[in-house]
């Protein structure tokens, strides 16, 4: 009975392509979230700001 590496190194490369691919996504997802905040505040300042004189 021989042991075929392919057969046990696919899953593992194919959990690291996953993970690696789930962790870009959620860190993208922070930096939007991020984003549309700062888009956010920066909408509120600009009508205080406005409506302030």
């Amino acid at each position: 009975m021989s042991f075929d590496p392919i057969y046990f190194l696919t899953p593992i490369i194919v959990m690291v392509f996953s993970f690696g691919i789930v962790y870009k996504l959620v860190k993208s997802i922070k930096v939007l979230m991020f984003s549309a905040l700062a888009y956010f505040i920066a909408i509120v300042l600009k009508v205080l700001v406005q409506f302030l004189p």
